[in-house]
């Protein structure tokens, strides 16, 4: 009996030695910023260890690649300190970090889950893609999911993308919109606490195309603004976005619109929108409203792309206030049409004058995009029968009219300090509510956990990849 004892105490041991083993992460220090020796000490790190970069400054000439298979983080010694001209960083599928790092002129690409790029400096002298997001060549594609955080982005934009955009006529990006939409969840990749600025006229700090999912929240943005596209050709456009607690500040010479959303299905909230803007609005059009583009042709009654419920051609495929396929969809021969009804949520977006900020369809969209069908705007006077209202939950009214929402929150609505932008003091809280059926209130959407718990080193649960359903019909 003793000796099993003695066997048993050791087995354990052992098991815990090995475990605690495995917590430590090892540090593999670079020899120097050099491109090639920070792709030495990558190649010869495992899943979990520290690759240390040096303070120093280098001109890279290539790519630097991490393997799908390593998760590492990749630490350099601050912004300041470790600058890095050109080249480009592929992170890959390997979920990995970079911290630390000033970069100059170099991109940073990223796929599959859980990846992060955080306290960095990237500066551009044209603007340009600085942080490329996508689900490259992985089929069936993933829903990519990170975080873009605490980051000085300087002339540039982060882009998130669905899939690749040179295989459009594939089915992978009509496979990220049989997906569910996940709105409020960890599905998507979260842009939060950077600060934006531009310097040679850029056009925006984030967008997005071929089924990409964002929430752009608690930036701070000079000179640029928001964006998602829509269909542009034989693309899919942006799956769903959500834009909330940033401060959108112009100073500089006139920008049309602080937000341009021309796809999917979101929600934009308590924006700060300041400075020099042709329109304080948040501007909502569709490409093929009004032009004829790819094999789709435009939205006009004689497309099969579109829904065609009317004359217009209502529903355009992927246009604003639409979710996913109810089937998978091919593009050619064009299947069936059976996207649902998502409409688009906005609440409480301010100017300096404390004016409301509201959707404004442009681009002769207006046959396709209509306000208490495909989006619901703020109203101050809210009775539950059109647009939205915002206030306590006790103030929300009894009855509704189905698709109407109504934000419910004991925060201030008529004051944003300390609610937008980097490092809010007071993040926001609430709940969307949806009237599901006349007169009947249901929670549709909460904001997700502020900070990202990846800020935390939490990893987050990796999304179920959209495959086909066993059922799936092709219409």
């Amino acid at each position: 009996m003793k000796k099993r004892l003695t066997i048993f105490i050791a087995m354990v041991l052992a098991i815990y030695f090995f475990l605690i083993g495995g917590v430590y992460a090892a540090t593999i220090t670079a020899a120097s910023c050099s491109q090639a020796n920070v792709q030495t000490a990558i190649n010869s790190s495992n899943t979990g260890d520290i690759v240390s970069v040096p303070a120093g400054n280098c001109t890279w000439s290539g790519n630097l690649t991490i393997a799908n298979t390593k998760k590492l983080t990749l630490m350099g010694a601050g912004m300041n300190s470790t600058i890095i001209s050109g080249g480009a960083f592929n992170l890959g599928q390997s979920g990995s970090r970079v911290t630390g790092f000033g970069f100059s002129g170099g991109i940073i690409n990223a796929d599959g889950y859980n990846f992060r790029i955080d306290h960095c400096r990237l500066t551009f002298s044209t603007w340009t893609d600085g942080i490329a997001v996508m689900s490259r060549n992985i089929n069936p594609p993933v829903i990519v999911t990170g975080l873009v955080d605490n980051n000085e982005l300087n002339n540039m934009r982060v882009r998130i993308d669905g899939t690749n955009y040179m295989m459009v006529e594939g089915t992978m990006q009509n496979q990220l919109w049989i997906t569910n939409l996940d709105i409020g969840g960890p599905s998507a990749v979260y842009i939060e606490d950077n600060i934006c600025n531009t310097g040679s006229g850029g056009v925006n700090c984030v967008d997005g195309n071929y089924g990409g999912r964002y929430v752009f929240r608690y930036n701070t943005m000079n000179g640029l603004d928001t964006e998602a596209h829509s269909v542009m050709g034989d693309n899919r456009a942006e799956r769903k976005w959500e834009i909330y607690g940033n401060i959108i500040n112009n100073t500089g010479s006139n920008i049309y619109f602080p937000f341009r959303i021309r796809g999917g299905t979101g929600v934009v909230f308590y924006n700060s929108v300041i400075g020099n803007w042709s329109n304080d609005g948040i501007a909502l059009d569709n490409v093929r409203s009004y032009s004829a583009v790819g094999s789709g042709g435009q939205c006009n009654g004689t497309s099969l792309w579109d829904g065609n419920q009317d004359a217009t051609g209502y529903p355009c495929r992927d246009q604003i206030g639409r979710g996913g396929d109810a089937a998978l969809w091919v593009n050619s021969p064009p299947a069936g049409y059976n996207q649902p009804l998502v409409p688009v949520y906005g609440w409480l977006n301010r100017t300096e004058t404390n004016g409301n900020v509201p959707f404004m369809v442009i681009n002769s969209s207006g046959n396709h995009i209509k306000a208490n069908r495909d989006y619901y705007d703020y109203t101050a006077s809210f009775n539950g029968t059109s647009g939205m209202g915002a206030g306590t939950l006790a103030n929300r009214p009894a009855t509704c009219t189905k698709e109407v929402g109504y934000w419910a929150t004991d925060q201030s609505t008529t004051n944003l300090t300390g609610m937008v932008g980097a490092h809010p003091s007071t993040p926001l809280s609430g709940t969307l509510y949806k009237c599901t059926a006349n007169n009947t209130w249901t929670a549709y959407y909460t904001p997700y956990t502020y900070p990202h718990p990846l800020q935390g080193g939490v990893i987050v649960p990796t999304p179920t990849p959209p495959a086909a359903p066993t059922n799936l019909r092709i219409l």
